[in-house]
């Protein structure tokens, strides 16, 4: 093993490699990770950034550095933009000013009670806390804290639902629709696919019975299955799969 680094411990009870300095007659401790190298590298930007000195660094320029590091790397592009939007709107107005190092899970359990005094849904409260959570999971994992200071049952509980479904009329009344949006209402019905999904499919994704799904939500390839009736309306088009190329018609009005 290369020559340990100045500043560079083991910390008693805790695993993985640590930063330690004085600052103010104060020890201050950035966990570097158990990887050795990996450890190195970091030690070696903490000690070379002159930009912003860790003691100093404020929760709106770390939230800034997460949306360029983590959210640019992690998140869908389509995603991206509301994960700023929530940093701009609600974490720097709440807790912006705040040093990153000094949030406490009190502070926290501030900030969700101000969100939940606002006009968002309790959803909406669940969705900006859990990027809050993310945002302080990954100063950790970056050594610009020791802990992460989320509180328990952070997030609010949200009582799940049963989905909203077609009662038996309306699910004639939108089958019954000329073509190809019919097909497309029964193939949508029959195989549980957003619309999205489906206009992304090409006949070669048709196989065995199977629909395979390649571009979904979860960014995993989902597998289902065509009920016979609707397999063989498929064959019967010499397997392509009909795009509408206008609007649905004038006088459909929705279920």
């Amino acid at each position: 093993m290369p020559r340990r680094l100045r500043n560079m411990v083991k910390k008693v009870g805790k695993p993985g490699w640590w930063f330690r300095r004085k600052e103010g007659g104060k020890t201050i401790w950035r966990s570097l990770g158990s990887d050795y190298e990996t450890a190195c590298r970091k030690l070696k930007k903490l000690k070379g950034s002159a930009s912003v000195r860790l003691p100093d660094l404020t929760v709106k320029h770390a939230a800034g550095s997460w949306l360029e590091s983590y959210v640019a790397t992690a998140r869908r592009p389509e995603d991206r933009p509301l994960a700023a939007q929530r940093v701009r709107d609600y974490l720097v107005p709440a807790l912006g000013h705040f040093l990153v190092e000094r949030v406490s899970p009190e502070d926290l359990r501030r900030y969700r009670l101000r969100l939940e005094a606002g006009h968002l849904s309790r959803q909406s409260v669940a969705h900006v806390l859990s990027d809050c959570r993310c945002f302080f999971r990954w100063c950790q994992e970056t050594g610009l804290i020791d802990r992460v200071p989320v509180p328990r049952k952070f997030l609010p509980k949200i009582q799940e639902r049963p989905p909203d479904r077609l009662d038996e009329a309306d699910v004639a009344k939108v089958v019954a629709l000329q073509e190809p949006f019919g097909f497309i209402a029964r193939f949508l019905l029959a195989t549980g696919l957003r619309w999205g999904e489906f206009f992304r499919l090409s006949s070669g994704d048709i196989r065995g019975g199977m629909v395979l799904v390649h571009q979904t939500k979860s960014a995993k390839v989902r597998r289902v299955p065509l009920p016979p009736q609707l397999f063989h309306q498929l064959k019967s088009r010499a397997g392509n799969l009909p795009r509408p190329q206008h609007p649905a018609p004038a006088n459909f009005t929705g279920p």
